[in-house]
């Protein structure tokens, strides 16, 4: 059932990580937008790509199974990669 402890779990997750993407991107926001050069938009929109493309890989890894490092690859960079390229372990239950 999808609303069972593990599905709660991973909605939960999967909230929490958009809000820190969101804090995340909304940092790069300040007040003076307006008077930006053409290299500090240039700058951050890398910024905000590096961003999403690390929140893809979070998602990556928290559909793998591993959500401590989803979690934490949201605020560490190349985290997530590494957990979305490592191979998850398959719990083995006896019959």
């Amino acid at each position: 059932m999808y609303w069972s402890e593990q599905g709660r779990k991973s909605v939960e997750l999967v909230v929490l990580t958009a809000a820190l993407v969101a804090l995340l991107l909304g940092g790069f926001l300040p007040f003076g937008v307006n008077d930006l050069t053409a290299a500090e938009r240039h700058d951050r929109r890398l910024v905000a790509l590096n961003v999403a493309v690390n929140f893809l890989f979070s998602l990556v890894a928290l559909a793998k199974g591993k959500p401590r490092m989803a979690v934490l690859g949201v605020l560490v960079p190349l985290v997530a990669p590494f957990g979305a390229v490592r191979l998850a372990r398959v719990a083995v239950r006896a019959p």
